[in-house]
């Protein structure tokens, strides 16, 4: 699934993913967004707090992530993971980025403000302690790994489509050979009933035709 999809999927919705006795949290969503999107094991941010995903990192967030710091330079690209500290909180708070610059952002979070469905949201930076940005996929980037998904995607439904009209133009051939053998056994009925038919005609000669019609006509005393 693209981010874009993962957006429309669940944009103004409740997400539940774990724990039910803490419904509908932060990380509700970050673990659909690893399920669908990034297609990695929710292990890998796995703990009680969303601030801890950024100041305990287990060994598979450092295998799948970059931790990049809050700095007053710094940017997240679309789709990087965002963990605000307890500054907002005593939990903190995760959400996926969705545009911004260094000084305001719009990320993709449930339950900010509290008890609120999945959404597009407006922050500033503030409690934001860094953000985890998804390593390279065999070589590529993850936002190139995600367009070469999508035209994946898009050249297999092309594929289907041709493949569809191909088995019609067979079908259409094959009708095609069946007319021409149904034609073909005419003619040698034909000719089998008209002895002495003229040896210049052929089946794939098509003046043929009129040559048979001349020579019967010919034969009735018609012409």
């Amino acid at each position: 699934m693209s981010f874009e999809e993962f957006l429309n999927r669940y944009n103004g919705k409740y997400v539940e993913k774990e724990d039910p006795s803490a419904r509908d949290q932060c990380m509700d969503l970050a673990f659909a967004y690893l399920d669908d999107v990034l297609e990695i094991d929710r292990a890998t941010i796995r703990h009680e707090y969303a601030s801890q995903v950024f100041t305990q990192p287990n060994q598979m967030t450092l295998d799948k992530f970059d931790l990049i710091p809050n700095t007053p330079d710094n940017i997240p690209q679309r789709g990087d993971i965002i963990i605000f500290g307890q500054q907002v909180g005593i939990a903190g708070h995760i959400a996926m980025f969705i545009d911004g610059n260094k000084d305001n952002f719009n990320a993709f979070g449930q339950n900010w403000p509290l008890g609120s469905a999945a959404h597009i949201q407006n922050h500033n930076y503030y409690g934001v302690i860094g953000w985890l940005h998804p390593k390279s996929q065999g070589g590529l980037t993850m936002s190139q790994y995600e367009e070469l998904k999508n035209d994946n995607a898009d050249r297999m439904r092309d594929i289907q489509e041709t493949q569809k009209a191909l088995n019609g133009v067979h079908e259409g051939l094959a009708n095609v050979e069946k007319n021409v053998r149904a034609n073909n056994e005419r003619l040698n009925k034909l000719e089998a009933a008209t002895p002495g038919l003229p040896a210049d005609v052929t089946n794939e000669d098509i003046s043929g035709f009129n040559k048979i019609t001349n020579w019967i006509l010919s034969k009735l005393g018609k012409k």
